[in-house]
């Protein structure tokens, strides 16, 4: 993956960008996370002749803060400002965690056809790393609390997980002031904007990807099963594109492809 910085409003944001054919692909990260989160997406066998679209949010990754809020509407301005700026009126989705806030955003004011919303915040209780991150004040995440998250991912890492791996150095390179600031936003919107009903309500063609690990009950599942919305398990945790990057890309393209 070779990173270019696109100028914005909000300051120089960091963009992966393959050409290709057909509707572009954009990709979108989770909290605390980067654009690799999906590197799986460029090798040449996984999306074939497709253009995909990556970027770091500011703050996270190679994008420095710059004068971004961090919040889920901000973080969904940058995105609308980069596609005008690379000329992308319609587009598919796919993202994880975070990212899938933001992309019910995008599909409630751009030209989403296809949602590929792998475990995105439907509900408060998605909040595993944000709520405690945004329980506490700036002060003493700053001091402390990134100190903690860093721990508590590495004893994840420490059973050996490779993504967890991934997930520390993504920590250690984001904005402490970005990642609290998003996490608060994240968790908000997660609690009182009806992320649910949102999400099953948009016009475009939907699909959410869990980990095995968490297919048996996640936030949100029955409802998603009442409303026949569209739902897949992938071999392993939260960050499964990782943990089984054959089988999530297979189901990847089963729905952007047919």
């Amino acid at each position: 993956m070779e990173c270019r910085k696109v100028e914005l409003d909000y300051g120089p944001v960091a963009v992966w960008e393959r050409p290709g054919h057909g509707l572009p692909v954009v990709l979108l990260h989770g909290l605390g996370a980067d654009a690799h989160t999906f590197a799986g997406a460029f090798d040449p066998d996984v999306l074939p002749d497709r253009r995909l679209i990556a970027l770091d949010f500011p703050g996270h990754g190679a994008s420095p803060r710059g004068t971004c809020t961090c919040t889920v509407g901000d973080y969904a301005e940058v995105v609308l400002a980069l596609l005008a700026e690379l000329d992308v009126e319609h587009y598919d989705l796919v993202t994880h965690s975070m990212g899938g806030v933001v992309g019910i955003v995008l599909a409630e004011r751009s030209g989403v056809t296809r949602f590929l919303n792998a475990e995105g915040n439907l509900t408060g209780e998605n909040c595993f790393f944000s709520g405690p991150t945004a329980a506490m004040e700036r002060e003493r995440f700053m001091r402390e609390g990134r100190v903690q998250l860093i721990g508590k991912v590495g004893r994840l890492a420490s059973k050996g997980s490779a993504c967890w791996e991934y997930y520390i150095r993504a920590l250690t390179r984001c904005d402490p002031e970005a990642l609290h600031r998003a996490a608060c936003g994240l968790v908000d919107v997660s609690n009182n904007a009806d992320l649910l009903e949102r999400y099953i309500a948009l016009h475009c063609r939907t699909c959410y990807v869990v980990g095995t690990q968490n297919a048996r009950e996640f936030p949100g599942k029955d409802r998603l099963l009442e409303a026949a919305c569209e739902v897949h398990a992938v071999t392993g945790g939260h960050f499964m594109m990782l943990d089984d990057p054959e089988g999530f890309y297979q189901v990847v393209r089963g729905f952007l492809f047919n």
